[in-house]
């Protein structure tokens, strides 16, 4: 809709207008692009990664997340249960009584 109205053809808007419009959008074509870039190389990383394709399988995880978690953890050895890795993720608060 932006290039229609940044059109040369169109007189509704000044030409200033008409420029920075086209600007913008080039802008963020440009980031679009670069954004599926990121996006397709982290894919490429979860197909090699056993523990990124298992958590593709919870809810809500998608490639950046499971790709993210990976990085920071790891094969998850140094947590002794599921609460204390949703503990570390900030999901749940601290854990202050008896260890489980």
């Amino acid at each position: 809709m932006l290039r229609e109205i940044a059109d040369p053809k169109c007189d509704a808007i000044s030409i200033l207008l008409k420029v920075q419009l086209n600007q913008v959008v080039d802008e963020y074509a440009m980031h679009t692009d670069c954004i599926e870039e990121i996006l397709a190389r982290l894919t490429g990383i979860v197909k090699r990664s056993v523990l990124s394709k298992t958590l593709l399988n919870i809810p809500g995880i998608g490639v950046i997340n499971a790709t993210a978690i990976t990085s920071a953890i790891g094969n998850g050895a140094q947590f002794r249960n599921g609460r204390e890795f949703a503990v570390w993720l900030g999901l749940t608060p601290r854990q202050s009584g008896c260890p489980s």
